[in-house]
């Protein structure tokens, strides 16, 4: 039987063969615990068309040696389904999933299928996509600096920072989580003080302290100086371009351990202004109104005028507005109790969903408060608080979350989404990236009179949120 194309692949048969070359591979982990989620392949066809494939866990044995970066294989008996809503690392509709009946057979000669494709992303795009976690992008650019791969917030939270000069001229910061950062070190020590030109794939559009940068996800993969009309524009032979600089790493400040009671004597001594305490307790309740309605673009809260919503940081009006969190926390311990805010950057790396999407797909259930959230309730929660003025003026405001120091929602995330996942019943990992689709999936059949019904509680729940992102 003839090998068909990507292009005419649907999900009504398992009848397909393919002849694809493996453009790239990588191994899912979560980047808190390092627990195995899956492993997954980015196929290339002779017409240059893509599709991502997941295997899961049980089959990472099977298929770990056999699939080899840049071989053509021949593939059959998969199944091909609709692909996730979200972190696609490539943008087709569709997706594979191997399983137990999955073969593949290596084809020796078949140099006509291109080796790579990707989706590199301009700097003048970056606003547009700011948060957009549908489709990832890959980026391009000169290794400019690097930082230590760092660990303060916990053991487990590990990150590297290293910085881009695109070819437009544009310098971007790219977070590296996970050990992923340590294959930096390995290539710059084997380039030997030469220029590095960096191919980083399916990151995603993030915002730090008011700047754009670029955030890794489990599916990102690193590539130096690759034969790619887009790496020789460089112009790797051009003296001018340095050797990358690695950054000299900062001390971790001392985080003193408090308890509740101290903290709320604290806030009221102007000299404990702008230092940082990590307190531990357990969650007694979830306040409500988690919520506030933000600017599309940045994470303000917007002013709503008839239908239209105002932010006054991007100076800018929008027919539609995007839920942030501020999940207030009511945590007590054996000296006292305190209400502590989770902003938006914090609350999407905590319940790896975002807010809005969690917003979107509690419509349906009617629940004053998400599931999602709800379950955090009695588990004990240690957490770094950075005093500030308005803790100074305002004695009776929340305290507003720096980091929370280590996950225990990451086993309930996968078991949550385990029921939904098309993989076989003896596949326990699931990616926590999953959540959001499952959520947004959930939420895609909503009636237009629950559409009106959202509209109409979105304008009911904004909250004032004078306090966000201090």
């Amino acid at each position: 039987m003839a090998s068909q194309l990507l292009k005419d692949l649907s999900t009504n048969s398992r009848k397909w063969i393919i002849q694809t070359r493996v453009s790239r591979k990588w191994i899912a982990t979560n980047c808190n615990t390092g627990k195995l989620l899956h492993m997954d392949l980015v196929l290339i066809d002779s017409k240059g068309s893509d599709i991502w494939a997941m295997i899961p866990p049980f089959l990472i044995p099977k298929f770990e040696s056999t699939l080899r970066e840049q071989e053509v294989y021949e593939i059959r008996h998969f199944k091909v389904a609709l692909t996730k809503n979200t972190f696609r690392p490539v943008p087709n509709r569709l997706m594979l999933e191997f399983d137990s009946a999955t073969l593949v057979q290596h084809v020796k000669s078949y140099p006509s299928i291109p080796s790579y494709k990707f989706y590199f992303l301009k700097h003048s795009d970056m606003m547009q996509r700011l948060y957009d976690k549908k489709n990832l992008s890959d980026v391009v650019g000169q290794l400019v600096q690097h930082s230590a791969v760092t660990s303060k917030i916990s053991a487990t939270k590990r990150w590297k920072d290293i910085t881009l000069k695109l070819i437009e001229g544009e310098m971007v910061r790219v977070t590296l989580w996970g050990t992923i950062g340590n294959q930096v070190d390995d290539m710059v020590s084997h380039n030997e003080g030469r220029p590095v030109i960096l191919t980083v794939t399916s990151v995603f559009v993030d915002e730090y302290k008011g700047e754009l940068c670029l955030s890794s996800t489990g599916a990102t993969v690193l590539k130096a100086n690759l034969d790619i009309p887009e790496v020789q524009k460089f112009n790797l032979g051009d003296g001018r371009l340095n050797a990358p600089v690695l950054l000299a790493e900062e001390p971790a400040p001392e985080i003193q351990q408090i308890s509740i009671a101290q903290l709320n004597e604290f806030k009221t001594m102007e000299e404990k202004i702008d230092q940082v305490f990590a307190v531990e307790g357990q969650v007694i309740q979830v306040r409500s109104n988690w919520f506030y309605m933000g600017c599309v673009g940045c994470p303000r809260k917007v002013e709503e005028d008839l239908d239209e919503y105002f932010c006054g940081h991007c100076n800018t009006t929008s027919k539609t507005a995007a839920a942030k969190y501020r999940v207030k926390l009511q945590l007590q311990d054996d000296s006292g109790d305190a209400d502590f805010a989770i902003l938006e950057r914090e609350g999407l790396r905590f319940f790896g969903v975002m807010a809005d999407v969690l917003f979107q797909g509690n419509q349906r259930n009617k629940e004053p408060i998400p599931r999602q959230i709800e379950q955090v309730v009695s588990m004990k929660l240690k957490v770094h608080v950075k005093l500030t003025q308005f803790n100074f003026i305002n004695p009776q405001a929340e305290y507003t979350v720096a980091c929370i120091e280590h996950d225990p929602l990451a086993q309930i995330i996968e078991e949550s989404v385990a029921s939904q996942t098309s993989f076989p019943a003896n596949s326990q990992e699931i990616s926590p990236d999953l959540v959001e689709a499952n959520l947004e999936d959930s939420s895609a059949s909503s009636e237009a009179t629950e559409g009106n019904n959202f509209k109409r509680q979105k304008k009911a729940q904004v909250v004032d949120s004078d306090e966000e992102e201090k």
